[in-house]
């Protein structure tokens, strides 16, 4: 028996398929996503994404010992207006 389809307001508007490759030069990329199991990545990239864009960086940060850099320029700045 088939699944009833869902609702519009269920149904994605945007499907983004894409790699994302972390490398050892990236330790604090690698420290967020080893929090993750693999299956999760996805979620780990909306939370990710979500924080940066409402400047919730340090909640993304919470449980990791990383250094807090106060003259890191913010690049979202200029890009969300």
């Amino acid at each position: 028996m088939a699944r009833p389809p869902k609702t519009p307001d269920e149904q994605p508007v945007l499907v983004i398929k894409t790699a994302v490759r972390v490398y050892a030069t990236e330790p604090e990329l690698l420290a967020y996503f080893r929090q993750y199991k693999p299956g999760q990545y996805a979620t780990a990239i909306k939370r990710a994404v979500r924080a940066g864009l409402l400047g919730g960086e340090t909640a993304l940060l919470s449980g990791l010992n990383l250094p807090v850099i106060e003259d890191e320029p913010d690049d979202l700045d200029d890009f969300v207006g």
